[in-house]
C-alpha cells in the first residue's frame, strides 16, 4: 500500500511539473517576406541562442511569405495568439511605421530604423519595437573603401528603386561624400538588367562602383562586375563579395542574431519594456576582400589592411 501510495504521489508530482512546464511556455511568432539568405542566417543564429538561453520560448515561423499583405495577416494573428513577434527585413520595418504593434515586436535584417520612422531613436526606440540592425554609417564604409582604393576620387552608388533600404543608402552616401568632399553619383534602377545596362552605357561614372544592399543587386553581382570591367565594384554585403565584388564592409549576422535573441529574452522572460532597449548594431564590421577579383583588377591592397581583413581567395 505504501509503495502504491508513493507511485501515486510521484504521478501527481510529474503531472504537476508537466502542467507548470506547459504554463511556462512562451509563444512567439516570426515572419518575413520573400527569400533572403542573410535573413535566414540571422534568424537561425537567434533561434540557436534562444534554444540555449530560453528553451521555454516556442517560435512559430512563417518564412518567405509572398507579400507584405501576408505578413500583415500573420502579424494580426500573432497579436491575438502570441506574447511577442519577430518581423524581419526592411519591408516589415517600413510596414511597422504605420502599423504599430500591440505586442512586443522585434525586428532584424533591417537598415536604420530611424530613417523609416519605425522607432524614435536607436538608443531609445520608444513604443513596442526594438531589435537589431545591419546599419553601418556610410562614412565608415567609405573610409574603409578608400583604404583599399586610396587614389580614388569619385564613385557611383547603384540602388534598387522602390526598395525601402535604398533611400537610406542614398542619403547616407550623400552625407558621407559631402563630408569627405568626394564626388558621388547615385543611380537608381528598376531591376538587375537595368543596373548592368547603366554600367555598360556609361551612366555609371567614377573610380569605383558601390552596390546597394538590396537583394536584386546582390543576386546580379557577377553580371555587374563583368559589365564594370576594370572599374572595381564594392559591396555592402558579404554575399556580393563572394560573388565577385572587390570588397565590402559587412556586419556579423551571427552576432546580430545572438543580440536579437538576448533582446527577446530581456522582454518576454525578464519583463523589460521594449521602449528602453536599444536597437543593437554590430559596431565592429569586418572588411571582406575578394583576392581573386583584386588580382584581376591589378589592385594592390596595403598589407596592414590585408592583415586586418577577412580574405576570400
Amino acid at each position: 500500500m505504501k509503495r502504491a501510495a508513493a507511485f501515486a504521489v510521484s504521478a501527481v508530482i510529474l503531472l504537476g511539473a508537466s502542467v507548470v512546464a506547459a504554463q511556462d511556455k512562451i509563444a512567439v511568432g516570426a515572419a518575413w517576406v520573400q527569400k533572403s539568405g542573410a535573413t535566414t542566417t540571422l534568424f537561425n543564429a537567434a533561434k540557436a541562442r534562444l534554444e540555449k538561453t530560453a528553451p521555454n520560448i516556442s517560435i512559430e515561423v512563417l518564412p518567405e511569405l509572398a507579400s507584405i499583405d501576408e505578413l500583415a495577416a500573420a502579424s494580426k494573428r500573432f497579436e491575438a495568439e502570441k506574447k511577442a513577434q519577430i518581423l524581419l527585413r526592411d519591408s516589415a520595418a517600413s510596414w511597422l511605421t504605420k502599423n504599430k504593434p500591440s505586442i512586443p515586436t522585434f525586428v532584424g535584417g533591417v537598415n536604420n530604423l530611424v530613417y523609416y520612422g519605425t522607432v524614435d531613436s536607436l538608443e531609445k526606440p520608444g513604443g513596442n519595437i526594438t531589435g537589431v540592425s545591419y546599419f553601418t554609417p556610410m562614412e565608415t564604409v567609405l573610409q574603409s573603401f578608400l583604404e583599399v582604393l586610396p587614389d580614388a576620387k569619385s564613385l557611383t552608388l547603384i540602388t534598387h528603386k522602390g526598395h525601402p533600404g535604398s533611400v537610406i543608402d542614398e542619403g547616407e552616401m550623400r552625407k558621407a561624400c559631402d563630408k569627405a568632399k568626394f564626388a558621388c553619383t547615385i543611380v537608381s534602377v528598376d531591376n538587375a538588367a537595368a543596373a548592368v545596362e547603366a554600367i555598360k552605357s556609361g551612366a555609371v561614372k567614377g573610380d569605383f562602383i558601390v552596390q546597394g544592399n538590396q537583394g536584386v543587386l546582390i543576386d546580379s553581382t557577377a553580371e555587374m562586375v563583368a559589365a564594370a570591367g576594370k572599374v572595381p565594384v564594392m559591396a555592402l554585403n558579404e554575399g556580393a563579395v563572394n560573388k565577385g565584388s572587390l570588397a565590402g564592409l559587412v556586419v556579423n549576422l551571427n552576432e546580430l542574431g545572438a543580440m536579437l535573441a538576448d533582446s527577446i529574452v530581456e522582454v518576454v522572460v525578464k519583463g523589460t519594456a521594449p521602449a528602453g532597449i536599444p536597437v543593437k548594431l554590430d559596431t565592429t564590421p569586418t572588411l571582406v576582400l575578394n583576392m581573386k577579383t583584386a588580382a584581376a583588377l591589378g589592385v594592390q591592397v596595403p598589407l596592414d589592411i590585408l592583415n586586418a581583413a577577412k580574405v576570400i581567395e
